[in-house]
């Protein structure tokens, strides 16, 4: 079940190699990190109003990962 797109949250890469890098989501919720290079690290995803997420991702090749907040109600 799909909500409405978030634009401005921030994602941030919080460990690994490519530690510090962020990005924002645009009005169509789309982000895309330009140049991080490959491994498993940890992203933090935050928006006002909507609980942050803390995905673990595994970038090896272009990848193509979608998330969802859930409202901090």
């Amino acid at each position: 079940m799909g909500g409405a797109p978030i634009d401005g949250a921030q994602l941030t890469v919080t460990d690994g190699v490519n530690l510090g890098e962020q990005v924002r989501t645009d009005a169509a919720g789309r982000y895309s990190f330009t140049s991080l290079e490959g491994g498993r690290f940890t992203v933090t995803i935050a928006a006002p109003g909507f609980l942050s997420v803390t995905p673990v991702v595994d970038l090896f090749t272009d990848l193509e990962v979608n998330f969802a907040l859930h409202n901090a109600q």
